[in-house]
């Protein structure tokens, strides 16, 4: 430990003990440390905890944050919360909070809290509870928001294959749940024809009891689809294997679009097969289209994967390119626009939200659906060599959409943004370089270069929270020159 960090720690009454997680080097996500107790959590004054709630709030959206936020935020700054926090889920949005704090004196607490963060979340589920309240339905939970955090943490600060394990925990925990079966039309008849009376239709998994109330399953609806987007974009574009193949028949999704009504009778099925066929359906909120946007930019890129591997014929491949370009364009055209947000907007979260994050969002999302276009017509262009006119086609469409993602960067203020979902640091290399491209194949250099200038702007303001995003902007600069 530094020895401004000793001293901001022990200002705090916070100073590690010999042997506790914060006086021990960063522990690796492989090989967890001891996890804190829930009587450690009670070493951090509640000033203090007021001050990292502050700090998160405007970004708990934009980071993923499903769960009750008023009701966690209470928890936590009540000296007898009614609410039970695991130390893992605190310690998560406190490492956060940390990151993206301009106090040099919270920064200073970031090490120790990331030790701490990492050593409970890997145990969240093992530390048996005694409190009465906390039941398994609403531990499971916390664990889930926790890996996601703890994922968005790793990926903002650099460090992509701890924050890809972190997602791939936080997928075996919904899946090991039955979260993409939530409401599931096979999984009710199936379960009627066994127990003909009283069935619900709930399938939790072995040890996972069915949701107390309407609130926790919609919580487990909106933890389903935070951790599939989040897994599905960073598959995309890191080209690994993914670890919710939800186009198998074993890892369907029936689980409704997040924030639909659930009526007592409601079943669903096949929600995102559905959705891949052009069916209308009424997953319209920011968060169900935060996750289209995602799907469609993973299955561009899965399209890329087939046609390398040559398992896709080219009529297969046009079949599949059409319909995805077709869907994606119609996504884009649906999407509100940016413009249209007032700043009074509240977050749906429950969130002190604001027009701002909601901007954020929008952005994030109008990108993935361009870098999607972008992928699907440097497929078609690759496929396509022997014709001039076809290749300039491809190439203008993916000119367009990338002078649209770059025009929307000027719609956000994002001088005063601590927080952009890291995947933008990646959305924005590509699009730099397709602009780029085009400019050297002798398109009006002017125009072009204002829209490079505009995303590399972008990337400077959030480079200094983010190790990420300046690491592939010296990356883009590298190139550029």
């Amino acid at each position: 430990m530094t020895a401004k960090a000793q001293n901001v720690w022990s200002q705090f009454g916070l100073l590690s003990r010999p042997g506790s997680a914060l006086h021990s080097r960063e522990p690796s996500v492989s090989a967890p440390s001891r996890p804190p107790s829930a009587q450690r959590l009670g070493d951090v004054p509640i000033q203090v905890r007021q001050t990292l709630l502050n700090t998160f709030v405007p970004y708990s959206a934009d980071l993923g944050f499903f769960l009750d936020f008023s009701e966690f935020c209470n928890s936590v700054v009540s000296s007898s919360p009614t609410y039970p926090v695991t130390p893992a889920l605190m310690y998560t949005v406190f490492l956060i909070a940390c990151r993206l704090s301009h106090s040099s004196q919270l920064s200073a607490l970031e090490p120790g809290l990331l030790s701490r963060a990492v050593a409970s979340t890997a145990q969240v589920l093992s530390v048996t509870s005694t409190s009465p309240g906390e039941h398994s339905g609403v531990k499971v939970l916390q664990a889930i928001q926790s890996h996601v955090l703890l994922a968005q943490y790793f990926f903002l600060t650099g460090r992509k294959l701890e924050g890809k394990y972190s997602v791939t925990l936080a997928v075996s925990l919904v899946l090991g749940t039955r979260m993409h079966r939530i409401r599931s039309e096979e999984e009710f008849s199936r379960g009627q024809a066994l127990h003909p009376s009283g069935y619900t239709g709930y399938s939790g998994g072995p040890g996972f009891p069915p949701p107390q109330t309407p609130k926790e399953e919609s919580q487990r609806v909106n933890a389903f689809w935070t951790v599939l987007a989040l897994n599905s974009r960073w598959t995309a574009i890191e080209g690994t294997s993914t670890s919710l193949a939800y186009w198998m028949s074993a890892m369907r999704v029936d689980t409704p679009w997040p924030w639909v009504r659930l009526g007592p009778s409601t079943r669903n099925s096949s929600t995102i097969q559905k959705f891949l066929a052009n069916a209308p359906d009424n997953g319209n909120s920011p968060m169900a289209s935060h996750s289209k946007a995602c799907i469609l930019l993973e299955q561009a890129f899965e399209l890329e994967n087939r046609v390398a591997e040559g398992s896709t014929s080219g009529q297969q491949f046009l079949s599949v390119f059409n319909n995805l370009a077709v869907l994606t364009a119609r996504f884009i055209t649906e999407l509100p626009s940016i413009e249209s947000i007032q700043e009074s907007t509240e977050s749906e979260s429950g969130s002190p939200g604001n027009g701002s994050s909601r901007k954020r969002a929008l952005l994030v999302i109008h990108t993935l659906a361009r870098v999607a276009l972008i992928k699907l017509y440097s497929l078609y262009e690759a496929t396509n060599p022997s014709s001039s006119s076809e290749r300039a086609r491809a190439q203008q469409f993916q000119l367009e959409a990338a002078k649209e993602a770059a025009r929307m960067i000027a719609m956000v203020d994002l001088r005063r943004a601590a927080f952009v979902d890291p995947i933008m640091a990646i959305l924005w290399r590509i699009i730099a370089q397709v602009l780029s491209a085009q400019e050297a194949r002798g398109r009006v250099q002017a125009e072009i270069q204002s829209y490079v200038d505009l995303v590399m702007q972008a990337m400077s303001m959030l480079a200094p929270r983010s190790s990420l995003m300046s690491d592939q902007l010296v990356k883009l600069q590298g190139s550029s020159r």
